[in-house]
């Protein structure tokens, strides 16, 4: 049934801020604080930073400072396990979140309180921040978002993605009679088999290429003149505007998919209005023998946790289910025989824009206070990043899997027996598992694989072949000789030389600052050894970042 999407009133949480290697830190009444140390300890271990949390009846423990990576802090080492020694004695761990970051949930024994245990790397990504600077990063963040959605009142959610897919169910601009109608779990779940949302490839010969047979190298092993590196600015907002494409959702036989595709006047030789509509086809399709550059169309390839890859084979003949958008993109640039097999079809409503421009609204605020020197540099990087990191992940939440729990268990026999998908072991020792979640209904409002497929795949294709306002040629990477293309990672392009239309305006490019637009980061002069993996590549990544692009100007 349609309905517009209601939003929810953020919990009340309080916080409590801690250097992760002192235990110095805020309070959630914004009083400094001491660690509360346990036995002869100088420095605080984790069971110490949660008492300390505790007992300032803090509700989230926010670590700040230097931070181990990783998860395994939150669990007991293997020395630990056969001593039988407790790591947070009194507190029972109620499921962890063993991703990246990870998130720790304890509850005390005798008291009941619950806490969760997370990091300032949820909001405010590698930035290394003080408890003092943290905090007054959190509270300006929160302030930014409140005023951008007219609820001054409200604090945030408990995550990013809880929080963007708040913010999306408030704001939509321009479509304020809209009611969001729910997709069938079955169309949303085949969305969910078949799409592969970035494109990883390396097209160098050698470990690092796809072994599969119908992907071909497009660069000889030999030493490469240079190694640049462009990368998308914002690229998922960049790529908002005008997208079209939402539930309801209807699928098409073969027959219906080709009528829709090629419906309407032909708005070039090659395509038909019907092609801009928006839809996802299953296609049979035959890459031209004339063909030498990259594969346009993903597979996902046989065996169990495997990836994807984009075949590029002259005369290779395959099946996929691709967005409209990359299927005009091969039509047009490639040339490609299609057969349609079936399809889905959507609504043309863009359900995402109005939520790009409320994060538009919450930067240019930013920007505003750090012009009045309300905030300054600091703040601004580490509260800006966090409201792009919220819009990413966000739209990867409409495509969010089934609510599961980890746990722990310090042997096998201690495994549920309600465990789901792999047990694995821990780094430390042990093992770790997963139990469906309880009390936490799916939110069928935000569950909307289309929206996150219409923007992956859109800016699959902004990489490929893009052409920007005021432009009158078409740029990306269909258009860079395959000899020089190392590899695409994302929206991020690799090759031996930079590309000028990566490069500003002012330098004879077409960067004109705005997000969406892919421009060079960095640029190693050669010679230098070819990367044949993708670690030796984004190492070499990593050095071109450094250095800049001060060669190239």
């Amino acid at each position: 049934m349609a309905e517009r999407p209601t939003p929810t009133r953020p919990p009340d949480e309080a916080i409590i801020w801690l250097d992760y290697a002192t235990g110095q830190g805020i309070d959630p009444a914004g009083q400094a604080v001491s660690p509360v140390l346990g036995g002869r300890r100088k420095h605080p271990n984790l069971h110490d930073l949660i008492e300390t949390a505790r007992y300032a009846r803090a509700t989230r423990l926010i670590l700040c400072g230097q931070f181990p990576t990783g998860w395994s802090w939150l669990l007991p080492t293997e020395t630990q396990i056969a001593k039988g020694v407790d790591l947070t004695p009194g507190w029972t761990d109620v499921g962890h979140y063993l991703g990246d970051p990870p998130r720790g949930r304890f509850r005390h024994d005798e008291t009941q309180h619950r806490l969760t245990v997370s990091t300032t790397a949820e909001w405010f990504g590698e930035m290394e921040l003080t408890p003092t600077q943290a905090e007054f990063s959190y509270k300006t963040l929160t302030s930014v978002i409140a005023l951008a959605i007219d609820r001054p009142d409200w604090g945030l959610m408990r995550s990013p993605s809880a929080q963007g897919l708040n913010v999306w169910k408030q704001r939509f601009d321009g479509v304020r009679d809209f009611e969001m109608e729910p997709i069938p779990r079955e169309i949303g779940e085949l969305i969910q088999a078949t799409e592969p949302q970035h494109r990883s490839e390396h097209y160098v010969d050698g470990p690092g290429r796809c072994d599969c047979g119908n992907c071909p190298a497009l660069m000889s092993s030999d030493d490469l003149p240079g190694f640049a590196y462009a990368d998308g600015r914002f690229m998922f907002h960049g790529v908002a505007t005008g997208l079209v494409g939402s539930a309801p959702a209807t699928m098409l036989t073969g027959p219906q998919a080709e009528a829709l595709f090629t419906s309407g006047k032909p708005t070039s030789p090659s395509l038909h209005q019907g092609a801009f509509l928006p839809a996802r086809y299953r296609v049979r399709y035959t890459i031209p023998e004339h063909w030498d550059h990259l594969g346009i169309f993903p597979i996902k390839l046989p065996g169990a946790g495997r990836g994807w890859h984009w075949p590029n084979r002259p005369g290779f003949t395959g099946e996929a289910w691709v967005n409209a958008i990359e299927l005009r993109a091969a039509i047009t640039e490639a040339d490609y025989r299609i057969e349609f097999l079936e399809g889905i079809s959507f609504a043309q409503t863009n359900v995402i824009q109005p939520f790009a421009r409320v994060i538009t609204k919450m930067l240019k605020d930013l920007d505003n206070r750090l012009a009045a020197g309300v905030i300054g540099l600091g703040a601004h990087q580490a509260v800006s990043g966090a409201i792009k990191h919220m819009f990413r992940v966000t739209i990867g939440s409409f495509s969010r899997r089934s609510r599961n729990t980890t746990r722990f268990a310090a042997t096998f026999e201690q495994v549920s027996p309600h465990a789901v998908g792999p047990v694995r072991p821990a780094a430390n020792g042990g093992y770790v598992y997963q139990v469906p979640s309880k009390g936490r209904p799916d939110d069928a409002e935000t569950w909307h694989p289309e929206i996150a497929a219409l923007l992956w795949g859109a800016a699959r294709t902004r990489v490929l072949r893009y052409s920007p306002p005021r432009a009158s040629h078409v740029y990306g990477a269909l258009q860079i000789d395959p000899n020089q293309l190392i590899g695409i990672q994302g929206d991020a392009i690799y090759t031996t030389t930079p590309e000028q239309w990566t490069l500003p305006e002012e330098h004879g490019g077409i960067d004109d600052g705005a997000d969406g637009r892919i421009r060079l980061k960095g640029y190693l002069p050669g010679p230098l050894p070819a990367p044949l993996t993708i670690d030796e590549r984004q190492k070499l990544s990593n050095q071109a970042e450094e250095r800049g692009v001060s060669d190239v100007y």
